[in-house]
């Protein structure tokens, strides 16, 4: 498997949108840089607020995604 990893310093909207239709959004994930202040402060609401993107996209790259993620990464630890 071939990974990708990209930081939305900017957060700008046009950028998330493009990481989806180029990516897939099921290999997106939401994080935040906190402690560090650096980036959006609230990235939560931020994908929440972006338009053009499905209830379904959001739900993915704020919590599906991520549990994917981990539920196969604690399966490979076991």
């Amino acid at each position: 498997m071939t990974a990708v990893s990209c930081s939305i310093f900017s957060y700008q909207r046009s950028i998330i949108h493009l990481i989806v239709d180029r990516i897939r959004v099921d290999r997106v994930l939401s994080g935040s840089d906190y402690p560090a202040d650096i980036g959006q402060p609230d990235p939560v609401n931020w994908i929440r607020n972006t338009p053009n993107l499905s209830s379904e996209e959001k739900i993915s790259i704020l919590s599906d995604n991520s549990e994917r993620l981990f539920a196969s990464s604690a399966k490979e630890l076991a």
